[in-house]
This record gives C-alpha cells, structure tokens and sequence, in this order.
C-alpha cells in the first residue's frame, strides 16, 4: 500500500539546472549558497513538488495507495510555496545531537512543528533517530567520545513523539551506557519515572 521515495544520501540544492533554480527561487534561497548545518531545507520546494507530482498520478492509477519518504537533511523543512498532499506520509529525521545543545534542540523543534501541525497523523509514520552521531564521528576520526548523560531531554523527546502517534522509530545508531540502555525502557514506557 505505501511505495518508499527517496533521493541519494545528499543534498538536493547542489543541482544547478533551470528547473531547480527557479525552486530555490521560490523559496528564497540561493542555488549557490552553502549549506551551514546538516539540515537546512533548502532543496523542500522542489523534493516535495515532485513527491507531489507523483503522489497526483498514484492518486489517478491506484488509489489508496501512498508513497512515503523521510523529511531529511536539506528537505527537513515543511515547503514554503506549497502544500504536500496529505496522501503522501512522511517520516521526520531529527538530528538533535548530543540534545545539549539548545539551539540545536530549538533549530529541530522548528524543522518538525509545521510537519506535526499540518500533516498530523501522516508525519509520524516513523522517527529516524541519530542518537549514536557522536559516537560514530569520533570513531572514524580515531578518537572516544565522552558518553552522553541526558536522560531529561531523551525523556521529553520520546514521549512528545508517542503523544503524536509516531508509529515507529528507527535508531542510526544508538547510545552507549545509560542513555542507551534508557532509550529503550523509555520505548516500553516513555511515562518511565526518571527519579524512581
């Protein structure tokens, strides 16, 4: 019932051709300009006017069915100039890093708040996790990683996610020590009382 759709591991506003130019446009930002963090948004206008083009023609050939994709790096944000058919579900790929980092945390909640408001129910299907980034970077750069301690913020994201109904979360990666061990008691019970 639910085709997955998803571009290559990188980020979509690097293409300079006509087409993507005048999509950037739209969205007030420049083809040429750089990105500054992981996620940006930058390439939104045109990822999910094409999600939308082909949801339209699924739509027509097989109704009731449904493609899916991740709200992810430069298509993180919710489009400005359009709305995404409420056919289409989508999954929200949140970097909240090392979740210590309030502008961080501040920079996702904002990505993620217009897909829960205006797709309720079809952004939730799952929640890509990046709770092992920390660690994965230090290993391939040689190096250890002090373990993380943010059982509060770990508590808080989990449980907004199970009040919007994510029907699943996928994990890149997990933590090590407490935190790892906690996200998963927190999956059985995210009420899980910390201070117990």
């Amino acid at each position: 019932d639910i085709y997955v759709m998803g571009p290559r591991d990188t980020w979509l506003y690097t293409c300079s051709c006509p087409d993507c130019k005048k999509g950037y446009a739209a969205a007030g930002t420049n083809w040429q300009d750089h990105i500054d963090t992981f996620n940006s948004g930058k390439g939104s206008e045109i990822y999910y006017a094409f999600l939308n083009k082909v949801q339209a023609a699924i739509d027509q050939s097989n109704p009731g069915k449904h493609i899916a994709s991740f709200n992810y790096m430069d298509y993180v944000a919710y489009p400005k100039t359009l709305t995404v058919n409420t056919n289409i579900y989508c999954g929200f790929a949140e970097c909240f890093g090392s979740g210590t980092d309030p502008v961080m945390v501040k920079r996702m909640m904002d990505f993620y708040e217009p897909w829960r408001t205006k797709m309720p129910g079809r952004n939730q299907i799952c929640i890509w996790r990046y709770d092992g980034w920390d660690w994965e970077f230090s290993l391939m750069r040689g190096g250890a990683c002090f373990p993380k301690w943010y059982p509060a913020h770990l508590a808080r994201t989990l449980r907004m996610y199970a009040k919007d109904g994510a029907r699943g979360l996928f994990y890149c990666g997990i933590n090590n020590y407490i935190d790892g061990w906690l996200d998963y008691k927190l999956l059985d019970d995210p009420e899980l009382d910390l201070d117990a």
